[in-house]
């Protein structure tokens, strides 16, 4: 078969969940895969690493609208047998036999955190995804808020859970100074907008700092998306002293994370909404506690490895990051815990089932 494949996500330079994602599942496609042959639509220079005997890169750039007019006629050209859509929507004139990933549905369940036109887009990508012959779901959360909102669709549905880059993301006995930050720190990683929850976040660490007498700085590190300017404000309104101990890197490029994880003494995860929780993941393979929401498909990544809390209570947000920095015990057990956890997640079988799905269509 020609399986054709949008790795436009894959060629982003600055990735984060999905791109990640992306590049992973193509990648680990290419290992397992020697069969069937592969075509990468994409309007940004794919890597050379995503090419080999079977699979094929397909550069055409495109200004503006390349998702909606430069990728349709691509697929008129070039006629693949299977269309596997990873990160976006369905693109007009794919085969009948396409593949769509839905990743979540927090535009929904939380419309005040996103803008009118991404609420749109997001819309009519879930819209386009009832017209796929498969959807895989990357949690059963997600599936079920699926099944809830569109009970009509009887398509094949599977849930294929993401991995991590075991590879990259271990325990770093003697981990680089990223941030030039001497002492440990609470971590947080992904991107700083509303749906991640870091305002609570922001006043559970006031509130952690003042009850408990312990001042161990806050990363917040990653891309500003929607709404970070009321995160920003929230922390101005802090005394000095503790505003000052909460820093805001910015962007950090995926060779220096594993550094980051290892030398933080904490990871906190406070999303009220995800399709799964990647970095959740790559924080218990490098040999930290995690604490995060008991909310949507958090608890699916996390398992028993993960103390949990209420999203919309900072007062035990502060308790749960007080309990874990100070309970050796209970420190040692969750890493424990988490190494087994991780063990359940990978690429490789990730691509495995998705190769599954490809050859059961």
């Amino acid at each position: 078969m020609i399986v054709g494949i949008d790795a436009s996500q894959a060629a982003k330079e600055n990735k984060t969940g999905i791109e990640y994602l992306s590049s992973q599942l193509i990648l680990n496609l290419a290992k397992l895969d020697h069969k069937n042959s592969y075509l990468l639509f994409s309007n940004l220079r794919l890597a050379s690493i995503y090419q080999s005997s079977n699979f094929e890169t397909v550069f055409l750039p495109f200004r503006k609208f390349w998702h909606k007019f430069r990728l349709p006629l691509a697929l008129l050209k070039y006629k693949p047998n299977i269309f596997l859509e990873i990160g976006y929507m369905l693109p007009n004139f794919a085969p009948k036999k396409t593949i769509c990933f839905v990743h979540d549905f927090a535009s929904i369940r939380f419309p005040e955190l996103y803008t009118p036109k991404d609420k749109v887009i997001l819309d009519i990508s879930f819209r386009r995804a009832t017209k796929a012959a498969a959807i895989i779901f990357i949690s059963q959360n997600t599936k079920r808020d699926f099944e809830n909102l569109y009970p009509t669709y009887h398509n094949k549905k599977y849930v294929i859970y993401p991995g991590y880059n075991s590879d990259l993301y271990k325990a770093i006995a003697s981990p680089k100074d990223v941030l030039n930050i001497k002492s440990k720190y609470i971590l947080y990683l992904g991107r700083l907008e509303s749906r991640k929850n870091l305002v609570n976040l922001v006043n559970a660490y006031a509130i952690f700092r003042k009850k408990y007498k312990l001042n161990p700085k806050l990363v917040l590190a990653g891309k500003e998306g929607h709404n970070f300017k009321e995160i920003e404000k929230e922390i101005k309104k802090l005394n000095p002293n503790i505003k000052n101990d909460i820093i805001i890197p910015g962007y950090i490029p995926e060779q220096n994370l594993p550094h980051l994880y290892s030398k933080a003494d904490l990871f906190v995860f406070p999303s009220f909404y995800e399709g799964f929780g990647i970095p959740i993941l790559e924080a218990m393979a490098c040999g930290l506690p995690v604490i995060c929401s008991n909310s949507s498909s958090l608890p699916e990544a996390g398992g028993e490895a993960v103390q949990y809390f209420d999203p919309q209570n900072p007062e035990e947000i502060a308790n749960c990051i007080n309990t874990v920095l100070t309970n050796s015990f209970l420190r040692t057990k969750m890493i424990a815990a988490g190494k087994l956890q991780i063990k359940k997640f990978s690429y490789q079988k990730m691509a495995g089932e998705v190769l599954g799905v490809i050859n059961s269509l």
